[in-house]
């Protein structure tokens, strides 16, 4: 978008076209890691996010396994990458 069309928006504008679009969360994270995986037949991605989650829980299990099993996946993935 234009600089001089963007000034022409109040916040509150900006902030419904950011929703809109698709920017619905913000960007706090305790722990953000993006890596790239390029291998001769496709380039790959990895990001690894940990914040505070503020959704209501609707999982089936039981939170302290999911934690565990996270982990165990992050420390994988750290050691083959």
């Amino acid at each position: 978008m234009p600089p001089d069309l963007r000034a022409s928006f109040t916040p509150a504008q900006l902030t419904a076209i950011q929703r809109a679009f698709g920017m619905r969360y913000t960007m706090d994270h305790t722990l953000d890691v993006r890596r790239h995986v390029g291998l001769p037949w496709a380039r790959y991605y990895l990001v690894l996010l940990w914040g505070r989650d503020h959704r209501p829980r609707e999982t089936a299990f039981p939170a302290p396994a999911v934690a565990l099993a996270a982990l165990v996946a992050g420390v994988v993935l750290m050691v083959v990458l």
